[in-house]
């Protein structure tokens, strides 16, 4: 949550010392959640936060939180991506197949982002989503919180694509939340 509250980008050295603070007391996560809250609800994950530019590392990590969650697999290996292994952001609905260059831009959304092994990205390429998706089995669709619905696996249905998308990024980021804080009420929606 921090990441998605943006705790660090201003004010980090401040924030860094109130939650080293945190951390000395009798209850830590009690008190960093104190600290994050500062002055807003503690809401959890929303879609909103899943709206923003790949560009933007905090959403970036929580994309990525939320699908490590999920136990994320290579769309086409099937293999689990982890951390030790080479990363690579890839383009859900692929940039080239939007038909203007402003729509290509904004395909680089949170939402259009699956991670995969690199060398799984260059096999891709370009490919038609409605072509590749349909080959990939369900469950490790589900693992990247990728729409089931092969209806919206097309350019021309982006925007409810990425909707969609960013409710399930949503859901899961709250999950992996109440899983790392069983016991702790966290006021989540």
């Amino acid at each position: 949550m921090a990441a998605l509250y943006n705790r660090y980008s201003r004010s980090a050295e401040t924030a860094v010392e109130q939650d080293l603070r945190a951390c000395r007391t009798q209850d830590p996560i009690r008190a960093l959640v104190e600290n994050l809250k500062q002055g807003r609800k503690f809401k959890g994950a929303t879609e909103a936060d899943f709206d923003g530019l790949i560009a933007h590392k905090s959403g970036l990590l929580a994309t990525y939180i939320a699908c490590r969650y999920l136990r994320a697999k290579d769309l086409f290996t099937g293999r689990a991506i982890q951390a030790r292994t080479k990363i690579d952001r890839h383009h859900i609905l692929p940039r080239s197949l939007f038909p203007q260059v402003f729509d290509r831009e904004r395909s680089d959304v949170l939402a259009n982002i699956a991670f995969i092994i690199s060398d799984t990205n260059k096999e891709i390429n370009d490919r038609n989503p409605a072509v590749y998706l349909s080959g990939i089995k369900p469950e490790i669709l589900k693992r990247q919180a990728i729409p089931s619905d092969k209806r919206l696996w097309d350019t021309a249905k982006a925007e409810s694509f990425w909707n969609k998308r960013k409710q399930l990024l949503a859901e899961a980021f709250n999950a992996f939340l109440k899983s790392a804080f069983p016991t702790r009420r966290l006021h989540m929606h």
